[in-house]
């Protein structure tokens, strides 16, 4: 009995340790990716994306840089080059749905978002 009870809670531990590690690489990627959009450096970014097999889609809804989403981040610090890549990346409809909040932010962005919502 005791030794069942050693084993899962041993495996309980390594579950947990697990999960904060999983948090952890996720977070590390979050701020790296703002770190690149924040620095306009389009080249690092797609080459991080790559290395990590990542897509501007799939993880586009679960960053949040300064409290702002990607795009409306690269708005907010001028980062065009980086702006206009994750515009091409997106889906016509988020980048719809982010035109108002871009508008504000980067003349330059809301034409190029326009031209990719028509």
């Amino acid at each position: 009995m005791k030794k069942t009870l050693l084993s899962l809670s041993a495996f309980a531990l390594v579950s947990i340790s697990t999960f904060s590690a999983n948090v952890a690489a996720e977070d590390d990627m979050s701020v790296r990716i703002c770190e690149y959009t924040q620095i306009d450096d389009k080249s690092r970014l797609r080459s991080f994306l790559k290395d990590n097999n990542l897509k501007i889609r799939a993880v586009f809804d679960k960053i949040q840089c300064n409290g702002e989403n990607i795009l409306v981040f690269s708005a907010t610090s001028k980062a065009l080059n980086t702006g206009e890549f994750i515009i091409g990346q997106l889906p016509k409809s988020v980048v719809s749905d982010n035109l108002a909040a871009i508008k504000e932010k980067s003349p330059h962005l809301l034409l190029v978002a326009e031209e990719r919502v028509k």
